[in-house]
């Protein structure tokens, strides 16, 4: 059985244990990305994350094409490094629709971390677009 890029499980660390995809390191990646001022290659840093945790969520979003750059592969380490360019045009309409802290928020009060973290991707970016075209259809009083 093969893993699909959005599988809960992304890799096994060093020690064994295994590291579950994390919604709102997600978020925060894709916010980092998309607030730099250009589209020069290099690694995506985050305050306060594990290094593995966080190259191994870069790694995975640039498999399933929501990020734009190179990927390399390292010796030293258990995931790829990735050289981050841009959010790819799928990374920008996902990032659109869960970067509104509203629609990010209905969708934490719906489905707890763990739940979240074993959807699809691609059921994430749907729903908030949904939630967001309802939000957007109720300001016009559609």
């Amino acid at each position: 059985m093969s893993l699909a890029p959005t599988d809960i499980i992304l890799a096994s660390s060093e020690k064994g244990t295994e590291m579950q995809r994390d919604m709102d390191l997600v978020r925060k990646i894709m916010l980092e990305v998309q607030s730099r001022g250009d589209v020069f290659p290099r690694t995506v840093k985050i305050d306060s994350v594990e290094d593995e945790m966080l190259g191994r969520h870069v790694e995975m979003l640039f498999d399933a094409g929501f990020l734009d750059g190179s990927k390399m592969q390292s010796v030293s380490r258990s995931y790829h490094i990735v050289l981050v360019r841009d959010l790819s045009w799928e990374g920008h309409d996902f990032i659109d629709a869960i970067s509104k802290d509203g629609v990010w928020q209905k969708l934490k009060e719906r489905f707890s971390p763990a739940e979240i973290s074993t959807l699809p991707l691609k059921v994430i970016k749907d729903a908030a677009i949904a939630v967001l075209t309802s939000i957007v259809k109720a300001r016009l009083g559609l």
